[in-house]
Formats: structure tokens, C-alpha cells, sequence
């Protein structure tokens, strides 16, 4: 993953360790040391320097559909694969 700060406040740099996705949202991303928040594109800034390249993952199978009360989308637990690792 990436490495970001948030623009206004932030100092250390920190990495991006989860993407949350929902249909009709924007995508927020989770940082390494922050549990409690989520930033969107907007409130963080990529770093110069010694980034890397986020590795692509496969999605391999679905193995598990659920649905969850009072929410209008279904749930997925799926497997994920890099090409040759499985995650």
C-alpha cells in the first residue's frame, strides 16, 4: 500500500493498511497507528520518496454470503490471491 499523512495536521508518515469499500460511497482508507478513523482521497497526501507500488489481488472465490439485519447490501467474506500467494 501507499504511504499518505493526512494534509493538515499530520507530521509522521504513515501507511495505508485497509481500503474500505461501499457501493454508493466514496472509499476510505485506514492508517497504520489511527484505529478509530477513516480518511478519503481528499484528506491525505501521498509522500514522496520510497513508495511502492500496491500489489493487485485476485479475487478467487467467495466463501461466504451473508445478510445482516437492517442493512441493505449482503455481505461477502472472500479469498484473495496475488497471483501466487493466497491471502
Amino acid at each position: 500500500m501507499g504511504t499518505v499523512g493526512e494534509i493538515r495536521w499530520e507530521k509522521p508518515v504513515r501507511k495505508i493498511i485497509r481500503i474500505n469499500l461501499h457501493l454508493g460511497q466514496p472509499s476510505t482508507y485506514m492508517v497504520e497507528g489511527i484505529n478509530t478513523v477513516a480518511y478519503t482521497k481528499n484528506q491525505l497526501q501521498q509522500v514522496c520518496g520510497k513508495e511502492q507500488k500496491p500489489q493487485k489481488f485476485i479475487v478467487e472465490s467467495i466463501l461466504k454470503k451473508e445478510k445482516r439485519k437492517r442493512l441493505i447490501h449482503d455481505h461477502f467474506l472472500l479469498a484473495w490471491s496475488n497471483g501466487s500467494l493466497r491471502v
